[in-house]
């Protein structure tokens, strides 16, 4: 691998830079598939350098924040917007302090 180039830039780039989040997963996927790629190619020769694998290492990072953002979004889209109140008593349910029937505890799962 060449220290000025590699194989994964471009693709990791993309999926940084994307804002549609329609793409995003795409981008996500292509780019861990090309790093795994090159890692691949590390194995195969000598390991790469200390340099080659940092290069590959922050991307990676990068890449598994960049997913865990989309789902926490996904996952707090997906929830009904509460009030302060509604809020306040599923804390109370989730410690075990208040006592709800059945489906007032579900909607604090939600």
């Amino acid at each position: 691998m060449s220290e000025r180039y590699n194989p994964w830039d471009e693709s990791y780039v993309a999926a940084i830079l994307e804002t549609d989040k329609t793409r995003l997963p795409k981008r996500i996927e292509l780019a861990n598939a090309i790093i795994a790629s090159s890692i691949e190619e590390l194995r195969q020769g000598n390991g790469g350098t200390l340099k080659e694998q940092k290069a590959i290492a922050d991307p990676i990072s990068a890449l598994k924040i960049l997913e865990r953002k989309r789902d926490l979004a996904r996952t707090q889209a997906a929830r009904p917007n509460r009030t302060r109140t509604e809020r306040n008593n599923c804390v109370g349910v989730s410690l075990g302090t208040t006592s709800r029937t059945p489906s007032e505890k579900a909607n604090c799962l939600i």
